[in-house]
This record gives structure tokens, C-alpha cells and sequence, in this order.
């Protein structure tokens, strides 16, 4: 009987034990804030990994015998994008995933960057599959066009960030040129689509953070006044 008292007695010291090293690992955890961080990894994964398979579906498409086939594939993803844009600067949408600090917009700003740049090095490619724009060197259909000419989008993007300039320090040199206007178009549609979309985004979830934090000082001033 004593055994048994005794064991019982290990086991409950053990599990308190246990408890107060999981609720203080707890409490390091919230301090270092590695939970947020932990939790910003995990979204990271999430958003990010799929747009790497559209990319994917891009040059698989484009290298397709059919042409019809291609731009289709490249149309749906550019209403994808399009569709992604909007969302980004949408008041209610950022209310609903209920966005916090700079950390999620910034997270969806970076997934919007990517999928715009996949998306049209998708449109050069099928457009220059069908002959109405010339980019040099050419890249055939069969070499994953999609994903290659979307470093032409890229290195604008990155030279499009003012006081860096980020590919002349590492330099990074352009290694697509073009010679048509079309080409022209469609590089100014994608600087003002992750441009005005990723700034309107900042704006919108800025104004959401003053309207809460104005919010929660309303609410707590009757508190205060209680407690005088």
C-alpha cells in the first residue's frame, strides 16, 4: 500500500512538474514572440507553396501543342491575379482574416509580387508563341518560358524600389530585352498591379489598426473612470 501511495505521489509531482514547465515554456515562448513567428512560418508555407506549382502549370501549359490550350491556362491565371489584387486592397477581406500588425500584409504583399511575376512571364511567353511580341534571346516553349522570362519581372520589380537600387549593387543584369510596344504595356500594367496593390493594402490595414487601437481606448476610458 505504501508502494502504491508512493507511486501515486511521483506521478502527481511528475505531472505538476510537467505543468509548470509547459506553462513556462509557454510564457518564454510569448515573450521571445517565436510563437508568432512560428505561426508567420506556417502561413508562409501555406500561401507561398502553391503559387511555385502555378508556375509550374504555367510552362506545362505553354508547352503544350496547343496554342488555344496555352493562353487559356495563362487568361485563368491572370484573372487569378487579378482577382488576388483586389482582395488585397478589399477593406472587408482584411477584416475577415482579421490581419495583424504589418506582419500579414506583408506576407500577402510578398505572395502577390511572386504570383504577378509567374503570371507574366506566363503572358510573354504565350504571346510571344503566337508572334505578336519579340523578346531577345528567345526562350523556346519546351524550356519553362513561363518561369524564365518571369526573371525579365523580377529584376523590375527589385529595380522599381526606389533608393536601393538593388540590382546595380549585386549586379544583377537584365538579360531580356524587347522590341516591341506591346512588351512595353504589359511591364507598366505589372508595376501598377503589385504597385497600387500592395500599397493600397498598407493603407487600408493602417487606417483598420487606428480604427481598433481607437476603439479599444474608448472602451477602456469608462474602466478608468469606474475604478477612480
Amino acid at each position: 500500500m505504501q508502494l502504491r501511495a508512493r507511486g501515486k505521489q511521483i506521478t502527481s509531482e511528475l505531472g505538476r512538474g510537467l505543468l509548470e514547465f509547459l506553462r513556462g515554456l509557454r510564457r518564454l515562448l510569448e515573450a521571445s514572440r517565436l510563437v508568432d513567428a512560428v505561426a508567420y512560418g506556417l502561413a508562409s508555407i501555406f500561401v507561398l507553396l502553391p503559387i511555385s506549382f502555378i508556375g509550374k502549370g504555367l510552362n506545362w501549359a505553354l508547352a503544350s501543342e496547343s496554342a488555344a490550350f496555352a493562353l487559356t491556362v495563362v487568361g485563368v491565371s491572370a484573372a487569378l491575379l487579378l482577382l488576388f489584387a483586389a482582395l488585397m486592397t478589399n477593406e472587408q477581406f482584411l477584416k475577415d482574416i482579421q490581419l495583424q500588425g504589418i506582419r500579414w500584409p506583408s506576407l500577402l504583399s510578398i505572395a502577390l509580387a511572386w504570383l504577378a511575376v509567374l503570371v507574366f512571364g506566363g503572358l510573354s511567353c504565350g504571346f510571344e508563341r503566337i508572334g505578336i511580341i519579340n523578346i531577345q534571346p528567345s526562350v523556346p516553349i519546351a524550356d519553362g518560358c513561363a518561369t524564365r522570362y518571369a526573371d525579365f519581372y523580377l529584376w523590375h520589380l527589385f529595380d522599381s524600389i526606389p533608393g536601393i537600387k538593388f540590382a546595380e549593387t549585386l549586379g544583377w543584369v537584365q538579360r531580356y530585352k524587347y522590341s516591341d510596344n506591346l512588351s512595353g504595356w504589359l511591364l507598366l500594367s505589372f508595376k501598377l498591379l503589385v504597385i497600387v496593390s500592395v500599397i493600397g493594402s498598407f493603407v487600408v490595414c493602417g487606417r483598420l489598426r487606428r480604427e481598433v487601437a481607437s476603439a479599444t481606448t474608448v472602451s477602456n476610458e469608462p474602466a478608468k473612470k469606474s475604478d477612480a
